[in-house]
């Protein structure tokens, strides 16, 4: 029996099958973009020394998170195809790592421009 793909449609048994994506789009955007923020957050706070209750329960939540979260993104997945929610799963989570790599890296690894290092840099006669 061959496999039926809905790459570019909703699936035809979605609540949201026929209706306009768009707000659907994004609303999914808007909380996903907050779930996968707190993963990143909980995943750096794991990885610090932590007391074992605290590590036990920041640990139950990012597995409770995480599991919305993929549910979320089969959700979108079956109402509005696979190729547009796997799009807008790709840009959430570029811009939250992202925000995320510019918030958590050390000061050294930040890019720097031209125009800071000249500014910064005064000649003393």
């Amino acid at each position: 029996m061959p496999e039926i793909s809905y790459a570019e449609k909703a699936d035809p048994d979605s609540i949201y099958a026929g209706e306009d994506r768009t707000p659907l789009i994004e609303a999914t955007q808007s909380e996903q973009a907050g779930r996968y923020a707190e993963i990143l957050w909980l995943e750096q706070r794991l990885i610090g020394p932590l007391r074992p209750h605290k590590e036990d329960r920041l640990r139950k939540v990012l597995v409770n998170t995480e599991a919305v979260y993929e549910a979320q993104w089969i959700e979108l997945d079956m109402a509005v195809g696979s190729r547009p929610a796997l799009t807008v799963r790709r840009r959430v989570e570029a811009q939250q790592e992202l925000q995320w790599g510019r918030a958590i890296a050390p000061g050294w690894a930040r890019p720097v421009s031209l125009h800071s290092l000249t500014g910064s840099m005064r000649l003393h006669r």
